[in-house]
C-alpha cells in the first residue's frame, strides 16, 4: 500500500503532465517534448531520480521496460509518463519539477495557458512546506 507521501505525491505529477500534455500541449514545444523523452535530459539537466528513465515515453513504444511496467497506463496524448517515483526521492523530484515549471512558465509567458502553471507551482510549493 502506498505512503500518504507518495499518494500525495505521484498525483502532482500526473496533473502537471495532463496540464502539459493533454490541456495545455501548446506549452510545450517539440524540444520540450523530446527532453522529456530524453533520459540523459532528464536525470542530468532535470535532476530527476526515477531509475534512470525518461519522465516521458511515447505510447508505442509501451510501458514495459526488461520485464517491468515503468510507466502509467493512462495515456497523455501520445505519451506515458514514468511512474518510478520512489518514496526516497520525492522532495528532491518536486524541487526539480518546481523549476521546470518555472522555467517553463518564464518562457512561455505570452502564451494564454501559462497562468494555468501558476496552480501547479503552488501545489510542489505546498508539497516541499
Amino acid at each position: 500500500m502506498p505512503s500518504a507521501v507518495q499518494t500525495r505525491f505521484q498525483p502532482l505529477v500526473r496533473d502537471l503532465m495532463t496540464t502539459l500534455l493533454v490541456r495545455c500541449p501548446s506549452l510545450l514545444d517539440g524540444v520540450d517534448k523530446r527532453n522529456l523523452l530524453d533520459r540523459d535530459y532528464c536525470k542530468n539537466v532535470l535532476r530527476l531520480q526515477i531509475s534512470n528513465l525518461p519522465l516521458l515515453r511515447r505510447v508505442r513504444d509501451g510501458r514495459n521496460i526488461s520485464g517491468h511496467d515503468r510507466y502509467y497506463a493512462d495515456e497523455y496524448g501520445e505519451f506515458h509518463v514514468c511512474s518510478q517515483w520512489w518514496k526516497a526521492h520525492h522532495a528532491a523530484n518536486a524541487r526539480s519539477l518546481l523549476k521546470f515549471v518555472i522555467r517553463l512558465a518564464e518562457r512561455k509567458a505570452g502564451n494564454p495557458d501559462t497562468a494555468r502553471l501558476e496552480r501547479h507551482m503552488a501545489a510542489f510549493r505546498d508539497y516541499l512546506g
